[in-house]
């Protein structure tokens, strides 16, 4: 899938580049936003592009688009070394605001270094850092196929511990997100594991985790009824996108 979907897309996100250009309509840009991010973890090219404007984002928080910037920082951890690790914490230490502060702990869940990504739940758990904030890091490292089980493996071991310095609301917003939709039974069935029964001592939450394992078992359904049509389509020429204007 990577494959064919790098065969669709990688010339045109090449084209676009990470900078908006003088004369970039929305709908050109909106396209940048969503095929630039989307192709960059595969390319040199423009994983290289993502590490430069990350490095001058954190020298002077320019170079690069609002809007962009956290895909730019995600995409340079993805690939990103111990040093790169520990310059987004520093960042983060010294962010000029909350949304600054969210941004940079967030990025240190996209690593794909195992133990880098270690070192961001690591993180998690300790108190220096305020818990509303570091959460975040857990659901990059769940969206990450390197890096997902090592999460999962994590909450199996911390989950109570975590949901001990929760307000009631945080606690079931925490739960709500940790029962993300997983497309594949055996995941579905540790994360209900985690979750169900501890959901029921949260006002709210048992609604909050019922709807997102719903919508694994319909994503499992789909998958499994639609996985011989998607096997032809990738194993078939890419279509090309149309260029908006």
């Amino acid at each position: 899938a990577r494959a064919w979907k790098h065969r669709a897309f990688a010339a045109r996100a090449r084209q676009l580049g990470w900078q908006r250009h003088a004369g970039d309509s929305e709908e050109l840009h909106e396209l940048r936003q969503e095929i630039v991010p989307l192709i960059a973890r595969d390319d040199p090219a423009l994983t290289a592009e993502a590490t430069r404007l990350a490095d001058r984002w954190l020298a002077d928080r320019s170079g690069v688009p609002d809007d962009l910037a956290s895909a730019v920082l995600a995409v340079a951890a993805y690939h990103g070394d111990a040093a790169r690790f520990d310059r987004y914490v520093a960042a983060a230490r010294d962010a000029r605001d909350r949304t600054e502060h969210a941004r940079l702990l967030g990025a240190l869940g996209d690593f794909a270094d195992p133990a880098l990504a270690d070192r961001g739940l690591a993180m998690v758990l300790g108190h220096d850092l305020d818990l509303r904030d570091s959460v975040e890091i857990i659901d990059g490292v769940l969206a990450l196929r390197e890096t997902r089980d090592l999460g999962l493996a994590f909450l199996a071991e911390h989950i109570d511990e975590l949901l001990a310095r929760m307000r009631d609301d945080e606690a079931t917003g925490f739960l709500g997100a940790i029962a993300r939709p997983f497309c594949d039974p055996e995941r579905r069935a540790q994360v209900a594991r985690l979750v169900v029964a501890r959901a029921e001592k949260f006002d709210g939450a048992p609604a909050r985790v019922a709807r997102s394992l719903e919508q694994s078992d319909q994503c499992i359904a789909r998958v499994q009824r639609e996985l011989p049509a998607l096997r032809r389509v990738l194993g078939a020429p890419a279509p090309q996108p149309s260029t908006p204007r």
